[in-house]
């Protein structure tokens, strides 16, 4: 799901019945719903980046154990798989930290 769409006329009636009788294209409709999503938004995307935070913190643990696990066997073959998992982890923060810079890039936009 799209940014734009976390945050509905709908999500901002139901925060704001007092809101109900306004239109969303009257200047005071759009000016009102401007100021509900940003603030909605920066909420949103402050989780967002606890949530990734936490998910690396997670994921790091992981894969340190797993190196741990890697230097003390002997055997190739459980090596290799234990490799592999390692990539595997090595992957996905990668992918959190990418996600962790785009995230940082739209808080600045609102």
């Amino acid at each position: 799901m799209a940014i734009h769409d976390k945050y509905t006329w709908a999500d901002f009636l139901k925060a704001n019945p007092d809101k109900k009788g306004v239109k969303r294209t009257s200047p005071e409709g759009a000016k009102a719903f401007q100021q509900a999503y940003k603030a909605f938004i920066q909420t949103y995307l402050k989780q967002r980046l606890d949530r990734l935070g936490r998910q690396q913190t997670k994921t790091t643990g992981v894969r340190d154990a797993l190196v741990g696990k890697l230097k003390a066997t002997k055997k190739a073959a459980v090596a290799r798989r234990i490799q592999t998992r390692v990539g595997q982890k090595d992957h996905a923060l990668v992918v959190i930290t990418k996600t962790i810079g785009r995230t940082k890039e739209l808080q600045k936009q609102f």
